[in-house]
């Protein structure tokens, strides 16, 4: 980040633009290029004609190489883990990126507006361009007629329904931290375990987000909260009409403005959600320096207040950054006047002073913990022999805290919170006789859960009670409940009926359908669909406005199906009683208990870490086994006596 005036930076990129330009209008030949001030390069069969004033940066000669999209060039080759990119970096301009499909891992959120990503089949390669005002220049030296169409929406995982106002709040932390351009690698973070910092801000997408971000993904957020660190989500969005650093802009008209803000929220609260920063946690909005004006103040006031309205409406708290002078100037003019202003501030004032005071902001404003500071720009720092360059901040406000504990349900109704996950009570010690806890979901749109009972009863711990089968069960008997985004909840009973409550959308149901001896065992909902998966006795899925991806109904052996899970990505796991774990569709598979459990111990519930990466399988023992999610315990030496392991459940 920066907060600067950047002079020259338009001239600069409207020179490179009106090279490339003039490059893009001769033929295809070395001997052209050469005269026209362009050269070609060929890179897998591809050839590319840009601007002799391009710097061409071979990927492989120079791992450490920062790729950014600020600034001409043209980048060959893989990304390395471990770039050594500025402290900031922010805006777009023309730029190519252009790496090998084979092996290739996907890369952070950098496309959005402004961008393109498309493979090229015949060269085997993936083409990352960018661009200030013209695509089609960039298209043309790649000698194309156009760019695939940018995505309308975030590249990462799209945002499902909206939570209500936030009730989970995330990590108040206080002391020191820093930012940079782009996620340091796993590497980077464990050496700079070594240093004071404990807080790290990560640019997680926006318009004018310069860095690829290769190394940030869901598993890193969650590693590295597990790790001790505090992230702190940056969305670099649209920026002042008349701003500093050559960024596209938003509009000068107020109404404009404020939808532009709005969107800039629906894209954060997407970046957030599929990097497993849940509802509660704050976003902050990185509004660059700009210059003091009437036109200027209306629209940036305009933007962040809606900016602020929608993630608030969606379960997010609302942070912003900016100059003190700046924005955080006209902010505080408008405190406590009815402005829908942000839960916290970030003020870049480069003062060297390791607080969140500042001359700008009076004492009454802000101050419940909610401040953060960017008290140096730029500094170079070595840790445990990893040298990085970063801004340097201190921090008494929000930072993420993700949703990585799971919770475990006992039969005779306890819940068991591990990690992070919270307790909001349970059944133990109140269950009629004979009736026993048997299933239990978390409700998305409050901090609370649902607990299902043998006898068709489902018990609120802070979460609506939507009603039951308990008056009208019979001879059906439940076996499972879910709960889908919109809000309600469903019940399976195991003659294949679905049975939705509270406003939950049933997409139909096996009841009257399943084959003579098989019964339903588990379902589980889509999350990209909202609809569902049953899993049945023989190890058949049948899918409902879900697709179906293949079910174990020819090759169970002597395994028994007991679970099924969806991860966030695509297809689905199901858990055999023997531990294993089998995948469908493009479900990953990270490993399984099979041939590994103590006798007489067999598998009952899976559950999909929510750092979409990952799973738990509860064992009947009471053991947790993780498989690319974080341990935190389990009930192996502590299983209540008489009871047994029934659920888990991530998150909550």
């Amino acid at each position: 980040m920066f907060f600067n005036h950047v002079g020259g930076t338009a001239r600069l990129r409207a020179l490179g633009l009106i090279a490339l330009i003039l490059a893009c209008c001769w033929p295809a030949s070395d001997a052209l290029a050469k005269a026209s001030g362009t050269r070609m390069v060929r890179y897998h069969g591809l050839s590319v004609r840009v601007p002799r004033s391009w710097p061409v940066v071979d990927l492989s000669r120079d791992p450490h190489a920062c790729v950014r999209f600020d600034r001409h060039a043209l980048y060959l080759g893989t990304p390395g883990a471990e770039e050594r990119c500025p402290a900031h970096a922010v805006g777009r301009t023309e730029a190519l990126l252009i790496e090998p499909l084979a092996g290739r891992q996907s890369a952070g959120a950098l496309p959005q507006e402004n961008a393109s990503n498309f493979a090229i089949s015949p060269a085997g390669v993936e083409v990352t361009a960018t661009w200030a005002r013209a695509p089609g220049v960039v298209a043309q030296a790649l000698g194309r007629r156009s760019l695939p169409s940018p995505p309308i929406s975030s590249t990462r995982a799209r945002a499902g329904t909206m939570m209500n106002r936030a009730k989970r709040p995330g990590q108040v932390y206080t002391g020191l931290g820093f930012d940079r351009c782009s996620a340091p690698s796993r590497g980077d973070m464990s050496a700079w375990k070594t240093s004071p910092y404990r807080a790290i801000g990560i640019y997680i997408g926006g318009v004018n987000s310069a860095c690829l971000q290769h190394n940030l993904t869901s598993t890193w957020v969650s590693r590295e909260i597990t790790a001790g660190w505090h992230p702190v989500p940056l969305y670099v969005g649209l920026q002042a009409p008349n701003n500093g650093c050559g960024c596209k802009a938003m509009s000068a008209k107020v109404a404009k403005a404020k939808a532009e803000g709005r969107a800039a929220a629906v894209g954060a609260v997407s970046e957030a959600q599929g990097l497993g920063i849940p509802a509660g946690n704050a976003i902050y909005n990185d509004m660059e320096g700009y210059p003091k004006s009437t036109k200027n103040t209306r629209a940036v006031l305009a933007f962040l207040s809606a900016w602020t309205s929608k993630l608030h409406a969606d379960g997010y708290l609302s942070g912003v950054y900016s100059s003190a002078n700046s924005g955080i100037h006209d902010l505080v003019k408008e405190y406590g006047s009815g402005y829908r202003e942000p839960d916290d501030i970030w003020v870049a004032d480069w003062n060297g002073k390791q607080n969140t005071q500042d001359p700008q902001v009076p004492k009454a404003d802000w101050p419940n913990h909610q401040r953060l500071h960017q008290y140096k720009g730029g500094s170079t720092e070595t840790y445990d022999k990893v040298t990085l360059n970063i801004d340097d901040d201190y921090l008494n406000g929000q930072t993420a805290a993700g949703r990585d504990g799971y919770t475990l349900l006992t039969s005779d109704g306890g819940v068991h919170s591990f990690g992070s996950a919270t307790s909001h009570g349970s059944d133990r010690g109140k269950l009629g006789v004979g009736v026993t806890a048997i299933s239990m979901a978390n409700d998305p749109t409050s901090p609370g859960y649902w607990i299902l009972k043998s006898n068709g009863g489902v018990d609120s711990f802070d979460a609506p009670p939507h009603g039951s089968l308990r008056k009208t069960l019979g001879s059906l008997v439940p076996v499972a409940i879910a709960a889908p985004p919109e809000g309600g909840y469903l019940i399976l009973t195991s003659d294949g009926g679905v049975h939705p409550f509270g406003g939950a959308k049933w997409h139909g149901s096996d009841a009257g359908k399943l084959p003579s001896g098989v019964t339903a065992v588990a379902f589980a909902v889509d999350p990209r669909t909202h609809g569902y998966w049953v899993l049945k006795s023989n190890g058949g899925v049948d899918g409902f406005h879900a697709p179906w991806n293949g079910s174990m109904k020819h090759r169970l052996r002597a395994a028994t199906p007991v679970a099924i899970a969806a991860p966030p990505h695509a297809g689905y796991l199901i858990l055999t009683s023997n531990g294993g774990v089998h995948k469908f569709g493009r479900a990953a598979y990270y490993g399984s208990d099979v041939r590994k459990l103590p006798t007489g111990v067999t598998a009952v519930s899976l559950a999909t870490s929510p750092k979409l990466a990952g799973y738990r399988i509860l064992r009947s023992d009471g053991g947790v086994d993780s498989f690319d999610a974080t341990w935190s315990g389990s009930l192996l030496d502590e299983l209540p006596i008489g009871s047994t392991a029934a659920a888990i459940v991530s998150g909550g």
